[in-house]
């Protein structure tokens, strides 16, 4: 740990939080030495989200533009994240991005996340685990120590750039990191709020998000059924027969 301790703030842009995993997370970020921050929010409920989709928006807005903080650890991953992202776009354009860089850490369903404030606001993003998850401490010392290293450094990493603490080597491996979960990144694909390299990333990174999307595109068309049917629709709201009405479409008609 640096001679300066660093803020963590945690929120949660997704599914609702187990406490009790929260409490013993925030815990064990404590006695690595890091001031922690639980946002309230992180206890709210609102169906399956931590809160309504203005709350959890309004709570890691705050942590963003919060100059105290130095890391936004996510509480967990789950669903929810991507529809964040229009309001956060209307925040940063009406406001600007937030002033300091900080560190967003999560992976999951935070992979959106990473995507967009790498992209629109410039800071670095850490995949590793989260507060509230059964198992926020990674399974080695060596990985544990490698991400609170990650968390301590005074200066965050380029976006799009990360020393790589692999075991059995002596020494780090730099180089682009970009992506996160496959299945996140198919959802943001054809979007506003699409895959993009790093900015200032080389040409052949940039090739390859560029392939990695078109092919998930790609694969949607291809899973799209021959034919589907629609939705039935009934002609009268009156009569207990009502008459359906069906229409059917086939692909390349």
């Amino acid at each position: 740990m640096s001679a300066t301790t660093r803020n963590i703030a945690v929120v949660a842009a997704s599914s609702v939080v187990p406490q009790v995993e929260l409490a013993a997370g925030g815990r064990l970020l404590r006695e690595a030495g890091f001031e922690v921050t639980l946002n309230p929010q992180c206890a709210a409920a609102h169906f399956t989200f931590a809160g309504t989709d203005v709350e959890r928006c309004g709570a890691l807005w705050d942590a963003a533009t919060d100059e105290t903080n130095d890391v936004i650890w996510m509480a967990r991953g789950g669903y929810g994240a991507a529809r964040l992202l229009p309001m956060l776009e209307e925040l940063t354009q009406h406001h600007g991005p937030p002033a300091k860089r900080k560190l967003l850490v999560g992976y999951s369903d935070v992979t959106v996340l990473h995507e967009y404030v790498r992209h629109r606001w410039g800071w670095p993003t850490l995949h590793a685990p989260m507060p509230s998850a059964p198992t926020s401490e990674p399974t080695t010392r060596g990985h544990w120590s490698a991400l609170l290293d990650s968390c301590a450094a005074s200066t965050p990493a380029a976006p799009g750039r990360a020393a790589a603490h692999l075991a059995g080597h002596a020494r780090g491996v730099e180089a682009e990191l970009v992506g996160g979960n496959l299945a996140l990144w198919a959802s943001i694909a054809g979007t506003p709020h699409p895959p993009r390299p790093a900015a200032g990333a080389s040409s052949s990174s940039k090739t390859l998000a560029k392939s990695i999307t078109a092919s998930i595109e790609c694969s949607r068309r291809s899973a799209r059924p021959a034919c589907s049917t629609a939705r039935p629709r009934y002609s009268s709201a009156t009569s207990r027969t009502a008459t359906m009405t069906r229409r059917t479409w086939c692909a390349g008609r």
